[in-house]
């Protein structure tokens, strides 16, 4: 049975040291802004902290805004945090004409994802893909890209228990450095599980479901040796978990399971000696990882997993 949650959520950050925001940096002189907003089934949340947006460019001519934040139900809680999050795709920005607004409806060339998180089971919380209203990119030059989107998603297939009917993003960036680096992000068989939004130092458990029909493997020793971690600017760093990785040990994941992998503390091996001797946390951003799992321990046909999460101050 859905949970019925309801919320409104507006929020503007201008980045300023002073107010602890965090955000991609800008041309000199230019103020990056961004707003967020949503509604979900008609009814108001409080307050929403933690929010991030970034932009990327894949050297192709397609371009990703991605949108996170948290709204906090209860301060004194710690669980009935619903988390919120928007991945707007455009594979060919040559078809979006600048400064006009573009239907979303049906249209090839925006992809978009939403998968609002809530603490319940994560088999419970899939991303919503059909969505209409308008997408209008209003300034695109090199370095930054400005504009808005108004989008109602709605839930014809029950995946998404934090949704009953449908959830609106109200969203606005101006200025928004473009990072120029787009990792591909196609939904396959092996999906990784967890939120997008973590603090810093945070312990958390990287997990992996299998929603195909096939079994597939992965390393039950030193699963993390095997995944690959990147930064938004592309660079790619590694972690305590990935190192001594020395012990190759198959495990299966049948379709429908779950399974941690390993946990993490959100940190970056800065010094390895067959193992991780120093290490330091990851500052806030948004991070990648990556990982290919095969339907045997000998190869065979792969699905390739990849998730994003961000990490935001205390």
């Amino acid at each position: 049975m859905k949970t019925t949650a309801a919320y409104c959520i507006t929020a503007f950050i201008v980045m300023s040291s002073l107010l602890g925001c965090q955000s991609p940096p800008a041309l000199a002189g230019q103020q990056v802004a961004y707003g967020m907003g949503a509604v979900i089934d008609g009814e108001p949340l409080p307050a929403l902290v933690g929010i991030t947006a970034t932009s990327c460019y894949d050297d192709y001519g397609g371009y990703a805004l991605t949108f996170a934040a948290t709204a906090d139900m209860e301060p004194q809680a710690i669980d009935d945090e619903i988390g919120l999050n928007l991945q707007i795709s455009i594979p060919d920005i040559s078809q979006i004409t600048i400064g006009e607004p573009v239907q979303v409806a049906n249209n090839q060339n925006i992809r978009l994802a939403a998968r609002p998180t809530a603490f319940l089971p994560p088999e419970s919380l899939g991303s919503l893909t059909t969505a209409s209203g308008t997408l209008t990119i209003s300034r695109l030059q090199e370095r930054d890209i400005s504009g808005s989107a108004s989008l109602t998603f709605s839930d014809p297939g029950d995946v998404n228990a934090v949704v009953k009917d449908s959830l609106t993003y109200e969203v606005t960036f101006s200025n928004l450095a473009i990072i120029h680096h787009c990792a591909t992000s196609t939904p396959t068989d092996i999906q990784f599980v967890f939120d997008e939004l973590y603090r810093v130092g945070e312990l958390i458990q990287v997990k992996i479901q299998n929603v195909g029909q096939v079994p597939y493997f992965y390393n039950g020793a030193f699963a993390a040796c095997e995944l690959s971690y990147l930064d938004a600017s592309g660079r790619e760093f590694l972690i305590p978990p990935g190192t001594h990785c020395d012990l190759v040990e198959y495990a299966e994941i049948r379709p429908g399971e779950i399974v941690m992998l390993f946990e993490w503390d959100l940190s970056e091996c800065i010094e390895d000696q067959w193992g991780c001797v120093r290490s330091q946390p990851l500052p806030a951003g948004t991070y990648t990882i990556q990982g290919t799992f095969h339907t045997s321990p000998e190869g065979g046909p792969a699905a390739t997993a990849e998730a994003t999460l961000a990490i935001v101050e205390e």
